[in-house]
């Protein structure tokens, strides 16, 4: 669900089990509250069963009474456990918590644990080196419990075209035959009982360190103060940092950036000045010096929108098959929100991180927009304004896309919202901005333009009331056995008992006209009378 906040609003009230007032409260088995062992991976959690209840949910976070490690909603109340297949930090302090739905209320208990480690850690090549040695074996930190470590190379992520090898018992591996000056991509994958967990890096034999090129202006040229100062990006730099002065002065001073262009104030006219462009790596600086001659236009709005949309792009392209790539603004982002990847969330704030590094002088700011009005199905990108007009353009990180209205002008979220909801498909025209986004957008489990439904400005969204939307709905035959994404709107209660791929499932229904969030599903029932399944309509993409 690429890009969604999963934010569940539950209607129930909530008792802590901690107050004394409550019993039939779930205990701790797995992890122990008792014990300080560590947790085994993959993890499961266990728990006593709690008589009368309906259904469970676990959380897991960095702190306690968060989330943002494991949001588990709808565990059947029959169950007694939850087998987790990913991969939870290790050896750092987390903490679970486990409530029961019991009688219309939610009863909880939270033990604090640790992870054991089971991804083995590459220790050559370092991630990000561009000199790496030809013939030098590969060595990664060896994982106790491994049964088995997979190593695979390749000309691009998740590609393993140039080297594809399973060893036991040992932590290297002897490389040969790799080309040189590019950047290649190897992963090692580690089995620990019957599970894969897998550690990436990005690399290049005997490139170098490089400095970037400046792209404009060129060494010698005069600058056109119209546009951005730009540079090619180089392989495996941290980030840039852009300096001008003359005579010892400094005019201006970039910072450590991330883009690979950024606007400059006004300079002096008159006489040349010198430019030092340093590329930044993660053990160290090469710096390139040039002179130009400054120009005397200054940026018009044109050039700072085009701006604006290269950043998007870029910003899109920090996203790797298996979350963001290493040494960039998008992954400072996750590593600052502590989520496990990128989402939509974090794409827009990287842009707009992206934006201010750009210095591009137009004002940027989130926007949450939903298809129901429950926090589920939603997505954050960002708005840009246009002095011209004082219009707010979209711009969407997460599938590098924008909008213009019928006229060519550039579409605000209201205007995209009053279109759906008139149904008017052709009004709106969204305009991708890599080749890729097209594809991403048919793949997204929501025709796109339902997202604007329900825009909420810069504040997250709230429970809310508004035209129906089950015309963007068609209802399902039951029982359904067809793989796909599936709402369901309960009769006459606020939650629905459903089989939901075979298990027992507690549904809330407290979206718009009484929808739930969407659910992916191969198979579905309910009880005869108690609910309603439906899917999406897609008219555009």
């Amino acid at each position: 669900m690429a890009g969604v906040l999963a934010v569940a609003i539950q209607v129930s009230c909530e008792v802590s089990a901690r107050d004394g007032s409550r019993s039939g409260e779930p205990l701790w088995l797995e992890p122990s509250p008792i014990t300080a062992a560590t947790l085994p991976q993959p993890a499961v959690f266990r728990w006593t069963p709690v008589a009368g209840a309906d259904a469970y949910r676990l959380r897991v976070g960095s702190a306690a009474g968060t989330d943002d490690v494991l949001n588990v909603q709808g565990i059947s109340g029959s169950a007694s456990d939850y087998r987790h297949s990913g991969e939870l930090p290790a050896l750092t302090p987390l903490y679970a918590r486990v409530s029961a739905h019991v009688g219309g209320e939610w009863r909880h208990e939270e033990v604090r644990f640790t992870a054991d480690r089971v991804a083995a850690e590459w220790l050559y090549p370092i991630s990000g080196s561009p000199i790496v040695e030809p013939g030098r074996p590969f060595e990664w930190a060896p994982i106790t419990a491994a049964s088995a470590y997979r190593v695979t190379i390749g000309t691009a992520p998740d590609l393993a075209d140039l080297v594809d090898r399973t060893v036991a018992g040992t932590s290297r591996l002897e490389v040969a035959g790799l080309p040189h000056h590019r950047r290649l991509f190897a992963r090692v994958s580690t089995e620990v009982r019957g599970r894969w967990y897998s550690r990436d890096s990005d690399f290049a034999v005997s490139l170098g360190y490089k400095a970037a090129e400046p792209l404009h202006p060129r060494p010698g040229a005069i600058a056109d103060a119209r546009r951005p100062f730009a540079w090619q990006p180089v392989p495996l730099a941290v980030g840039y940092r852009l300096r001008i002065g003359r005579s010892g002065s400094t005019l201006f001073d970039s910072g450590l950036v991330g883009v690979p262009r950024l606007f400059v104030p006004a300079l002096p006219a008159g006489r040349p000045l010198q430019a030092t462009l340093s590329t930044v790596y993660a053990d160290r600086t090469i710096e390139r010096s040039f002179e130009f001659q400054p120009g005397r236009d200054v940026p018009d709005e044109r050039r700072r929108v085009e701006a604006a949309l290269a950043a998007t792009a870029d910003v899109r392209a920090m996203a790797g098959p298996r979350g963001a790539w290493p040494r960039t603004p998008l992954a400072d982002v996750v590593a600052q929100q502590h989520t496990t990847g990128p989402g939509c969330v974090e794409l827009a704030l990287a842009l707009v991180r992206a934006l201010e590094q750009q210095r591009t002088g137009l004002a940027a700011r989130l926007l949450n927009t939903c298809l129901l009005g429950n926090h589920s199905d939603c997505h954050t990108l960002v708005e840009l304004q246009l002095p011209s007009s004082g219009r707010w353009m979209l711009l969407d990180p997460t599938f590098a896309v924008t909008a213009r209205g019928r006229g060519g002008e550039w579409a605000t979220a209201d205007e995209v919202s009053r279109a759906v909801r008139r149904e008017d498909w052709t009004s709106i025209r969204f305009v991708p901005l890599v080749d890729q986004s097209l594809s991403w957008l048919r793949a997204y489990y929501i025709d796109y333009p339902l997202l604007f439904v329900s825009p909420f400005g810069q504040e997250r969204p709230h429970p809310r009331g508004g035209p129906s939307i089950l015309r963007y709905y068609e209802r399902v035959p039951l029982p359904v056995k067809a793989e796909g994404s599936y709402a369901i709107r309960c009769r006459g209660a606020s939650t629905a008992q459903v089989m939901l791929d075979g298990r027992r499932d507690l549904v809330t229904c407290q979206g718009d006209d009484a929808l739930s969030e969407i659910r992916f599903a191969s198979s579905l029932d309910v009880a005869a009378g108690t609910a309603d399944v439906y899917r999406l309509r897609r008219s555009v993409f």
